[in-house]
């Protein structure tokens, strides 16, 4: 059953949603790790190409960081029908015991994804495959993320300013 996201404008119907959208687990929760939600197109990879659409070190980036964070793959092009935003009160209620949005960041190279959810949410440079010789930015998200990674609330962060806060770090 799909639920266009522009349905889910009241308890109800974000309810309803949140009972009848299925999760795949792949590696399951971990008790004291926060949650990092990543997009696949522009933010992962270049799907616009067939050519290595991957972005520059996505490996090394989903190792550091998996070190602190579960990960959720979420695209809004995977098929499902969330194209104009990903509720993470789906995440929330399907899994209340490990996720909440003190310990979620959602990393999206487009802000309107996080519409329901502007606290959790941090915009990246999207990557194009033409920029790949130059595209160091999960080297940089990598290094923001950890840098949080021991806060007890990411969301009383502005994820606006990542970039500005490892220059004050540095």
């Amino acid at each position: 059953m799909e639920y266009p996201i522009k349905r889910v404008n009241n308890d109800k119907s974000l309810r309803c949603l949140i009972e009848n959208y299925q999760i795949t687990i792949l590696n399951p929760c971990r008790r004291g790790k926060k949650l990092l939600v990543l997009d696949i197109d522009h933010t992962l990879s270049d799907h616009t190409t067939s050519e290595d659409p991957m972005r520059p070190y996505l490996h090394e980036f989903l190792s550091v960081t998996y070190a602190k964070y579960d990960i959720i793959i979420w695209s809004a092009s995977s098929g499902r029908s969330f194209t104009t935003c990903k509720p993470l009160h789906l995440i929330w209620a399907k899994f209340p015991e490990f996720y909440d949005p003190r310990n979620t960041i959602m990393v999206d190279d487009m802000e309107k994804n996080f519409k329901m959810n502007p606290q959790n949410g941090l915009t990246i440079k999207a990557f194009w495959k033409h920029n790949y010789a130059n595209d160091e930015e999960l080297c940089k998200l990598a290094q923001y993320l950890l840098a949080i990674s021991e806060l007890d609330d990411l969301s009383s962060l502005d994820h606006k300013c990542w970039e500005k806060y490892l220059t004050k770090s540095a």
